[in-house]
């Protein structure tokens, strides 16, 4: 399946959904990434579409840590995933977003300034900075998309290069590298080299795994990008048929994992038919969260969620048979966009 205008889906992230079965999940988070207003915790309330939940962790974390490095970024994440939770996508809801992360980058660049040099305040700074260059590119504002995706590619480089235990920092490499490198315009492959923003659509699809399996707070982001947002032929996109089902698993208020986890194993048939040369499933498994034992539980078979059949003797999963799991949503609160970013979206 194609992607329409990949640079510009660069930054629809956070609608995911994910995995099914006997598969062994990684180790719980333990200790402060355990808070329920974690980054991580924040991460799959937006990926199972709980936007009231989201927003309550957000406000939390806020009244708890008024200065984590993450918390604008996050707020951010928070618009977006409105923005891309319906058949068409809600541009307003893009420019909204820019209100925080400018906010994010321009709080991280003060921080650093003043001689902090928390690995966390580089990551929200590279983070941000990569976001802000995506929607730029999603509404054709090539110059700053370019000025703001040059700047997050370079601090999140610095930050791997100084930290390479902050693995949260191969998603923007990774977004940066396989977008970059996926240009089929010229002209835009012409501007992105003469500002030296040249991508490697292999090294970029390379990061993104590698968060998926082990970055501990956007591991579901990457995973999500992976499974909606990367342009693959059918046979490839085969290899993401358990990471699918996981993801389908962790997030059953997010219908559109439980397509995807439906859809692969067809596209895998169908080009194996065609005599094309599939790709194995890779096995990947997602870094775990908080809420592993929780899934585990859950999705066991046992209790009113349901029970799920992994393997029914395909090469590919099988399409897991389940009844519904009851996912309800506490009606959303209104988003309004932050005032200190008035002047920076008049210049918008």
């Amino acid at each position: 399946m194609k992607s329409p205008r990949p640079l510009a889906r660069a930054a629809a992230l956070l609608c995911g959904v994910a995995l099914t079965g006997t598969m062994a999940f990684q180790p719980m988070i333990a200790g402060a990434a355990c808070e329920p207003d974690s980054p991580r915790a924040i991460i799959d309330a937006m990926l199972n579409l709980d936007v009231y939940g989201t927003e309550e962790k957000i406000a939390q974390l806020e009244a708890r840590d008024p200065n984590h490095p993450l918390l604008d970024f996050l707020k951010a994440m928070a618009i977006l995933n409105r923005a891309y939770t319906t058949s068409t996508i809600d541009r307003a809801a893009e420019e909204r977003a820019l209100v925080p992360l400018i906010e994010a980058v321009n709080k991280a660049r003060a921080r650093i300034q003043s001689g902090d040099d928390d690995a966390q305040v580089q990551l929200a700074l590279g983070l941000s900075q990569a976001f802000v260059g995506s929607i730029y590119f999603a509404h054709d504002k090539s110059l700053k998309a370019y000025r703001y995706a040059s700047a997050g590619h370079t601090t999140l480089e610095n930050l791997v290069a100084e930290h390479p235990e902050i693995e949260d920092a191969l998603l923007g490499l990774g977004l940066f590298n396989y977008y970059l490198g996926s240009i089929e315009s010229k002209g835009m492959k012409w501007g992105a080299k003469m500002m030296g923003l040249e991508g490697d659509r292999e090294l970029g699809l390379s990061y993104l795994e590698q968060a998926a399996r082990n970055a501990p707070n956007v591991a579901p982001v990457a995973a999500r990008v992976l499974l909606m947002e990367v342009d693959l032929p059918d046979e490839e996109k085969c290899k993401y048929a358990s990471l699918a089902q996981e993801m389908r698993m962790r997030y059953p208020g997010n219908r559109i994992f439980d397509l995807i986890a439906r859809i692969i194993p067809l596209q895998c048939r169908l080009a194996e038919s065609e005599g094309r040369s599939v790709y194995p499933d890779a096995g990947m498994t997602l870094a775990g969260s908080c809420d592993d034992a929780g899934y585990a539980g859950v999705y066991s078979g046992a209790g009113e969620t349901g029970e799920v059949i992994v393997d029914q003797g395909s090469r590919y999963d099988s399409t897991p048979v389940y009844s519904e799991p009851s996912v309800q949503h506490a009606p959303a609160p209104a988003v309004e966009p932050s005032s200190s970013g008035s002047d920076f979206m008049l210049d918008y």
